[in-house]
């Protein structure tokens, strides 16, 4: 925020949300052919969706080893991608914004989670 104050978590702890666009996936350059300006937009390559949570519901997470993911000025901005990872197998499972000029928030890759409890190889022939 611009008076100095954090910007508020997104969600209050204990509440989730669907995000169908969510900006912490990879996105990749598109020039946009009807795009006015030639600039296009940034296209997300994993079209999935997000499962947003407030940062304080987050559990067995690290830090990605790829330095550039935690870029921001007082928090990871969240705009370089997946910058949380899995602290058992180190799998990218989320991205993390909580710099001063975004909402507290971390969206969880719904293509890298699931349930608790969920056996991983139900309804997939065991794979």
């Amino acid at each position: 925020m611009e008076d100095g104050r954090e910007c508020p978590p997104r969600m209050a702890p204990g509440t989730f949300a669907v995000d169908p666009r969510p900006y912490g996936v990879p996105a990749v350059e598109n020039p946009g052919p009807g795009s006015p300006d030639g600039v296009g937009e940034c296209v997300p390559v994993d079209r999935a969706v997000g499962i947003v949570l407030s940062p304080a519901d987050v559990r067995h997470t690290s830090p990605s080893p790829i330095r550039v993911r935690r870029s921001g000025c007082c928090g990871p901005s969240g705009s370089d991608g997946p910058n949380l990872v899995c602290a058992g197998c180190g799998t990218e499972i989320a991205t993390e914004a909580a710099d001063c000029w975004t909402a507290q928030e971390v969206i969880l890759l719904a293509t890298a989670v699931r349930p608790h409890g969920e056996n991983p190889g139900a309804g997939t022939g065991g794979r």
